[in-house]
Formats: structure tokens, C-alpha cells, sequence
């Protein structure tokens, strides 16, 4: 788990406020005031959520992070989670199975599973099981997209998506790294779609079907799996030069009318969009804007 690395030597040196227990659902390291732990959500290793919150005894709205990292290794979010919750969102930081340890469709079924544990455990954290945002960064954007896009019209559905550079279509990556030109990163992210998949879309019908059900528009209002459903709210945002091209979040525009695409300007990718001060008070200002939505709903 890449936040108990991080932390090891600081509980090395102050022994007397780290704590340590075994996992199976209690914390494993306390280093900060709003760290509260990582816990399990399931029997295998990557199953694991870090959960972030700061004082107090009011119910609060809650913000899941899903990685990014070509769904192949993690990437660190545990300094915006300490953000968000210093904003008063009481943030999960939900770690899944890589495509090195399990295909498609195994990552959604691992979103599903943390967003089940979190509404289990909600009175614990004093969080609110309606008001839960899903934030997913480049291949945690698909599987943030696609999880909530499948929930839709469920009582599993979350309150909205915001996805940084999201691959929302896996296929479409595929084809853009085989293309004379593509960047390094491009051709890596076919290589792990393809590893994400288990297999070569050109080779069976069946193996098409897998990458139709890893594109987030399959299961949108317009796609073939839902047609005319209810809506996600969706903020989807992209570098105007982003290896993963805005042309995955328009493709899921067209499918999702609650869908807002934004491209910025310059060159970037996924968590680089929160550097900008823009960029992070407007994320935000969105995040309230849902929950506020979804508690009035309620």
C-alpha cells in the first residue's frame, strides 16, 4: 500500500502517536489528524481504502478517489485527499486490482465493492451514504465513469463524476497507440488496455463486447446498454494537449446529457489539472454544487 511506505519512517520516529494494527477492516497507521487509516473492503490485497477526515461531529459529504496509473501501477493521492478533507468532505482513497492481477471487469466490480463499504460504514466516519462523488484521475476516470454510469437508476448510483483526463474509452486508446506518431504514453496505454481487456479486439466477438463494456458511453442514457436511463452528472476535464486525447470525454458526452466537458489550456494530464488554482477552486464549487443537489433530493 503506497500511503503506509510513505509514512514508515515518520511512525518510526514518533512511535508514541503511530498506530499500528492489522487490517481486516481497523486502521494501520494514524500519522496526521486527518488520516485515519487504511481498511480493508475485501478479501484480496489491493481491496484497501485510506480513509481521511478531519475533527468534528457533523455528517459530511463524501469525495472517493480512483487512481490512475494505466490501471497498471498506483499513483499517490493521499496530499489532495488531506486536501479535500480539510474542506470538509470526509475523502476515501480507494485502491482496486491492477490489470496485472485481474481483467476487466474486475475494477468496477472492486468501485462497486469500496462504494458498498463506504455506505456500510458510513455512521462510523459520520458520512453522508447519499452525497458520494466519485473523483477518478486517467484510468481511474474510466473506471469512475463506467462505475457510475452502470449504477445510474440503482440505489448504488453516487451523486456524480468528476474524471481528470479520463480513458472513457479504452478501445479509442487502443487504436491511438498504434498510430504512426503516438507518443510514448499512448503506446503504453494500448499495451495495458489490451492487458486490461485480456484480449486483442480484432480477434472475436466476444473480445469486442469486453472493450464495448470498459467504454463508459455503453452505459450511459445513449448508449446500447441503457437507453434513455437517467443521467450522471459528469464534470470531465482534459489538457487541450493531454496524451489521453478530449475526444474520449466528448465520445461520453454524446452518450450523457448531465455531462460537462472542459479542456484546458496547455499540456498536461490528470491530477496536473489541481496544480492550477482555476482549475481547483472550480472543481470544488462543483463538488458543493452536487452534494448540495443530492441532499436536497434526499
Amino acid at each position: 500500500m503506497r500511503r503506509g511506505s510513505v509514512w514508515a519512517g515518520v511512525c518510526g520516529v514518533l512511535a508514541a502517536v503511530c498506530l499500528t494494527v492489522p487490517q481486516g477492516g481497523r486502521a494501520v497507521g494514524a500519522p496526521d489528524a486527518a488520516f485515519k487509516g487504511t481498511y480493508s473492503y475485501g478479501p484480496q490485497k489491493r481491496q484497501t481504502i485510506g480513509a481521511y477526515r478531519t475533527a468534528g461531529t457533523d455528517v459530511r459529504p463524501v469525495v472517493m478517489i480512483l487512481h490512475g496509473g494505466y490501471w497498471a501501477r498506483d499513483s499517490d493521492w493521499s496530499g489532495w485527499a488531506r486536501k479535500l478533507a480539510a474542506r470538509g468532505f470526509v475523502v476515501f482513497d480507494v485502491d482496486y486490482r491492477l490489470n496485472t492481477d485481474a481483467r476487466w471487469h474486475a475494477q468496477r466490480t472492486d468501485a462497486l465493492a469500496a462504494l458498498r463499504w463506504i455506505r456500510a460504514q458510513a455512521v462510523r466516519f459520520r458520512a453522508d451514504p447519499r452525497r458520494i462523488v466519485l473523483l477518478g484521475s486517467s484510468a481511474g476516470g474510466q473506471i469512475a465513469a463506467n462505475t457510475a454510469e452502470y449504477t445510474a437508476g440503482t440505489a448504488e448510483r453516487p451523486a456524480g463524476v468528476i474524471a481528470l483526463s479520463p480513458v472513457a474509452d479504452p478501445y479509442l486508446a487502443w487504436r491511438d497507440g498504434a498510430r504512426s506518431g503516438a507518443s510514448a504514453a499512448q503506446r503504453r496505454l494500448r499495451r495495458e488496455a489490451q492487458k486490461l481487456a485480456g484480449c486483442d479486439p480484432r480477434k472475436a466477438v466476444t473480445c469486442r463486447a469486453v472493450w464495448d463494456d470498459m467504454a463508459a458511453r455503453t452505459w450511459a442514457p445513449g448508449g446500447p446498454e441503457r437507453p434513455g436511463g437517467p443521467g450522471m452528472p459528469m464534470l470531465l476535464m482534459h489538457f487541450a494537449h493531454d496524451f489521453v486525447p478530449v475526444a474520449h470525454s466528448r465520445g461520453l458526452a454524446k452518450a450523457e446529457p448531465q455531462a460537462t466537458v472542459s479542456v484546458l489550456p496547455g499540456t498536461g494530464h490528470g491530477m496536473k489539472a489541481l496544480t492550477r488554482p482555476a482549475v481547483e477552486r472550480r472543481v470544488l464549487a462543483w463538488l458543493m454544487a452536487r452534494v448540495e443537489r443530492s441532499a436536497d433530493r434526499a
